[in-house]
């Protein structure tokens, strides 16, 4: 459309256009879908449903009703009642009503309850999109309907050309050598001659540069840029630019996001409540830094599946944390439901997914696809697919607290190591310090139960205390302590460790002490309760707060307070630091008893039992369960219990969960499993033998413990419960230490700021190691129907049957290092025609994510095999590989077709006789309004940039109250929030595709939807205004200097004389039209922001030539 009738468009018909596409209810998310697109939808979510719902009764045994669902022809076909699909039209299909139970005598499945919303919505897709049904043919390679069969459809099945180890090819002869030496051109050449076809001629200096900016970068040329070029466009400068666009800090940000579309990568989990996935944003900006530093492609997919594992992880060069831990956030990217109704079917669709993405991503085939059954069409086993869902069955997520400068661990490992010298330091001064602080503690223990007891509802007032001081010679503020303690521990439901000292009579033997740290448990029936206990040779901790020691001798900390003994068999997240963050995981155990209770202490700390490995843990607990436990009991220990609804839960695998993830602690004793909702009875202390008579018989008995306590410790010969009595009187400043309190003091002062100079860690969304659970196949898919074990390993088409040989751990670093074994014909061929793709427009296979059988055949088999084993032979370097592709005469062809023979010959370009033209990505195009405009802001990593919620996005479910700004803070589309339920509109319209599972090649629609977003989206308009604005301030004086200013910024080159004359025009018809005069700054700004915005919908400015 010329640009005079745009500027006409605009004043007249748009508001018009836009009203009408809002009446027609267009929707840019109904796309078509392409046919493998429909047959994997089929496969995951149609087939198994038919399997598992409705095969039973219409299967190939039974026919209730005359029908059968395992082929488009039955369903086509129906039974008694007529058929079951009526393709295109779901509401007419009597399959749809039946599960939608809309008529009594239609109800399926029968005598079982409606099916889930989201199997409904399926249905009614496929049955719309026409009820594709990929029959498989009756020959041996696709014939799985009997189990004996799959070795021979195995081997014949191995034989489609990706499952095939590449071989490097020679190059082929042509008949036009002269046209270029380069190899990839060579095979681009001969495949054209052999069409009867020549290449196209070169594109135009600037539309070269054009290219290959957006290409690389995401970003266009400056001016500046363009006028060097134009003034020297040889090879020599054209390798220039290229090597400064792959060393640009852009490039990064730009290749980045092209894999974010590979893992579904998103900043929260969608669903109801569309949860913020924690910590997301920096698996984003590790791909920003990976990709600049061009990180061999090996250790890439290395650090994706264990980098937590990686003996030698790589290191952030600036700051010195673990940079290959967090590439493993990609696998909990997925979607997510809070408080699922089915915990196990939740589990089984997010591995589900995870296999999907991993499967697709990294190797281009559909293994999900074997959920249910063995593969339609490839050498996939439903074998391979819970193998390989083993790995992720013995891995669990994790927030890991990463090193932010390099210092922290050598600091705290040198503050572990000081530790038995400051012990030795301890002892003389505790010895000393008893000798001052024990004989003292039965006058204060007698003195305040004497003040409670001689005053009313225990209201005990300062002038009574300060009295009982002076005439005992004791310190009024320290009995004022002992005071509110006695008080608080004799309250009826307290579990103060000083009640049982304040009882006279001795407890009954029923009660008996538990001795060397064990308690005894209240028998009850079958099954016997049991014990559980941390233990660093099963439990597992991640971050730095957690080391579970060995030995009970040292075992002390600094508090709040001060010192505290410690048992040495418990896990403490205070132990060194109190600042210090992490996690510590039990090993998997099966849930036998419906209640759990657990021995704790702790200030601002978590307890969670994680159940199917639930995700949403941190914002929802399962349905009716109490599977989250607040601590903040401070130092003391007491029994809190998990009971609500864990009845549900018996026989299924489960794991504690300890979370220390701020400035106080946690602390584990023990978890007893056990049908009694009561927990066991408290510790008793080292009870006299003798009946204690009087309170003071019970005072001198305290005294004794406490100092058979310490002293035992400064021995080295700890008494436990004895130690942790006298911490507990000890930090609640209930011993007179007298003179040694400064010398205590002095020693514990540096302990406590060395703690408190620790930094806080990087937390960050990653993967490690659980319990190698033991893992079997789920018959149909179903998590209830148990089928035969599987072990461990890779596909057996690449690495055989035979289960890996795994050391220790979860084995995905073998898993890892299997998958990037030269003996893998997958990798090295993905990588590199997804990376052709993002050059030419499309891939050398059509089929980006999908090299099976139903993908497509290679354009150019040869040169994929040929690229694939140079990649792996120099390095795999992405950076390299990126730019010998783009340094081809291929890359550089013109993308006008001009050859009316080639389009006749090739019309999809299959061939690559040109170019292909490409309409921008969504995320390209709105930084190319940004950047034409002059207000890109280049702020690299953080936080994303909050969404901004339209009005027609703020009437849905739920809105968070937190809104972006309209031009996110002018930062790059790659910063910005990814929200499941809040997308973008504008970057919807233009294709941003749906964080659900693996997207290599977006969609590339052309829809009037696009047209009336770039009129009338304010952000849009916003650019035009700032556009115009840059203009008039540094595009000259004259008209003639701001057009050409104009065109430089928009397209990257001059325009021409008809180009000049048809602005001047438009700006003279636009002075005639606008209410107020064009010499005046806000009728010149309006004018120019109009033809701003008109250059912004042109063809030329959204596609890259």
């Amino acid at each position: 459309m010329p640009i005079n009738n745009i500027y006409q468009f605009l004043k007249g018909y748009g508001r018009a256009l836009f009203i009408s596409w809002l009446l027609t209810g267009y929707d840019p998310l109904l796309t078509a879908q392409s046919g493998d697109a429909s047959t994997e939808f089929f496969e995951s979510r149609i087939r198994p449903f038919l399997i598992t719902d409705c095969q039973e009764c219409h299967g190939p045994k039974h026919q209730r009703g005359g029908l059968r669902v395992d082929s488009r022809e039955a369903l086509l076909r129906g039974g008694d009642s007529g058929p079951a699909v009526v393709p295109k039209k779901a509401q007419e299909s009597r399959l749809l009503r039946a599960i939608q139970h809309l008529e009594p005598d239609l109800s399926m499945p029968k005598e079982r309850p409606r099916l889930p919303e989201t199997v409904i919505r399926d249905v009614a897709r496929w049955i719309e999109a026409g009820a594709v049904f990929p029959a498989a043919s009756g020959s041996p390679a696709n014939s799985t309907n009997n189990s004996s069969a799959w070795p021979r459809v195995f081997a014949a099945r191995r034989q489609w050309w990706s499952f095939q180890t590449p071989v490097n090819p020679a190059l082929p002869p042509v008949n036009y050598p002269d046209w270029s030496v380069h190899p990839v051109d060579r095979f681009i050449l001969a495949r054209l001659e052999a069409e009867g076809l020549q290449p196209a001629p070169p594109a135009e200096p600037q539309a070269w540069l054009r290219r290959v900016h957006w290409t690389l970068t995401g970003l266009p040329p400056e001016p500046a840029e363009v006028v060097a070029f134009l003034a020297d466009p040889s090879l020599e400068a054209r390798t220039r630019v290229v090597d400064a666009l792959l060393a640009s800090p852009w490039f990064g940000e730009r290749w980045a996001r092209h894999w974010m579309d590979l893992v579904r990568f998103a900043d929260s989990y969608g669903h109801e409540q569309d949860y913020t996935i924690p910590h997301a944003w920096r698996y984003r900006d590790y791909l920003i830094r990976a990709f600049n530093a061009d990180v061999p492609y090996d250790l890439f997919v290395q650090e994706h599946l264990a980098g937590d594992l990686l003996p030698s992880p790589r290191r952030n060069t600036e700051m010195g944390f673990n940079e290959s831990i967090l590439a493993t956030g990609f696998w909990y990217l997925h979607q997510a439901t809070h408080a699922p109704v089915d915990p196990l079917q939740d589990e089984a669709d997010r591995i589900d997914n995870q296999v999907d993405v991993f499967s697709k991503t990294f190797l281009g085939l559909t293994v999900a696809c074997a959920r249910c059954h063995d593969h339609k069409f490839d050498a996939i086993s439903t074998q391979d697919y819970y193998s390989i869902s083993a790995f992720l069955r013995a891995s669990r997520q994790d927030i890991a607290c990463l090193d932010p400068d390099g210092t922290l661990e050598p600091r705290l490992n040198s503050r572990i190591q000081d530790h038995q010298s400051i012990s030795e330091k301890l002892r003389p001064i505790l010895r000393k310090a008893l000798k001052d602080a024990t004989p003292r503690v039965a006058p204060y223990l007698i003195q305040a139960q004497e003040l409670l007891r001689s005053t009313i509802a225990s209201n005990v007032w300062p002038a009574e205390v300060q009295s009982a001081a002076r005439r005992h010679g004791l310190d009024a503020s320290i009995l004022d302590r002992w005071v509110a303690e006695v008080r608080t521990a004799t309250s009826a439901a307290s579990n103060h460790p000083l009640r049982p000292w304040l009882e006279v009579a001795p407890k009954p033997a029923s009660t008996a002490a538990r001795s060397n740290g064990s308690e005894s448990i209240p028998a009850t029936t079958n099954p016997p309760p049991w014990t559980l206990r941390p233990d660093p040779s099963t439990w597992k901790a991640t971050g730095q707060a957690f080391r579970i020691t060995e030995s009970p001798v040292d075992t002390w900390r600094v508090g709040s307070l001060g010192m505290e003994f410690l048992p040495g068999n418990i896990a403490h997240s205070g132990r060194w630091a109190p600042n210090l963050q992490g996690t510590l995981r039990s090993p998997t155990f099966t849930l036998t008893h419906n209640h759990l209770h657990l021995r704790v202490a702790g200030r601002s700390g978590k307890i969670r039992l994680i159940i199917a490995r639930y995700g949403l843990r941190e914002f929802n607990p399962l349905l009716f369960e109490s599977t989250q436990i607040e601590v903040d009991a401070g130092a003391d220990f007491v029994w809190r219990s998990m009971s609500s609804g864990l009845h549900r839960h018996r026989g299924r695998l489960a794991y504690l969960e300890l979370l220390d993830d701020g400035d106080g602690f946690i602390a584990l004793d023990q978890l007893v499993a056990s049908d009694d909702p009561k927990p066991p009875q408290p510790p008793e202390t080292v009870w006299n033998p003798e009946a204690k008579t009087s309170s003071s018989a019970q005072a001198e008995a305290l005294e004794k413990t406490i100092h058979a306590g310490i002293d035992s410790w400064a021995q080295g010969t700890p008494n436990l419960l004895n130690l942790h009595l006298a911490s507990t009187l000890w930090h609640r400043g209930l011993l007179d230490w007298g003179s040694s309190g400064n010398a205590l003091a002095a020693l514990v002062a540096p302990v406590r700021a060395a703690g408190q100079q620790l930094p806080n860690p990087i937390r960050s969304l990653a993967m490690t190691d659980g319990s190698a659970e033991s893992t079997r196949v789920f018959l149909r898919g179903e998590p209830r129907a148990l089928g035969p074990p599987v072990q461990r390993r890779f596909l057996e088409a690449i690495s055989g049957p035979e289960p890996m040989a795994i050391t220790q751990g979860s084995g995905r670093l073998e898993w890892a290092k299997a998958i990037t074994s030269p003996s893998n014909p997958f990798l090295h061929r993905v990588i590199v025609n997804r990376v052709w793709a993002h050059l030419f427009g499309r891939g050398l296979v059509e089929t980006v994510d999908n090299f099976g059988a139903l993908g497509s055949y290679p354009s150019h088999p040869e040169l994929l095999d040929r690229l694939a084993l140079d990649f792996r032979s120099e390095g795999s370097s992405l950076k390299r590989l990126i730019r010998t592709l783009c340094l081809t005469k291929t890359f550089a062809q013109s993308s006008e077709p001009r050859d009316p023979v080639a389009e006749s010959r090739d019309p999809s370009n299959r061939w690559l006789h040109r170019q292909n033209l490409r309409r921008l990505e969504a995320e390209a195009l709105r930084d190319a309004l940004l950047a034409t405009a002059g207000n890109l802001n280049h702020l690299q990593f953080g936080p994303p940039v909050l969404t901004h919620i339209t009005p027609f996005m703020g009437d849905r479910m739920w809105v968070r109250n937190a809104n972006g700004p309209l031009d996110g803070e002018r930062r790059r589309s790659v910063y910005q929030e990814t929200r499941r339920n809040f997308l973008s509109p504008l970057m919807v319209t233009f294709d941003l595709p749906i964080p659900d599972t693996t997207v290599g090649r977006r969609n590339q629609s052309n829809v009037p939807a696009q047209a009336l977003t770039l009129m009338n989206d304010p952000f849009v308009r916003h650019q035009s205004s700032a556009w115009a604005r840059r203009l008039l301030s540094e595009g000259g004086t004259s008209t003639t200097d701001r057009i050409f200013s104009l065109y430089l910024q928009a397209f990257g080159r001059t325009p021409t004389p008809t180009e000049i004359q048809t602005l001047q025009d438009l700006l003279a018809m636009g002075t005639r039209d606008l209410d107020s005069s064009p010499a005046g700054p806000d009728g010149e700004i309006r004018l120019w922001t109009e033809i701003c915005h008109a250059l912004f919908m042109t063809q030329e400015f959204t596609h890259v030539p």
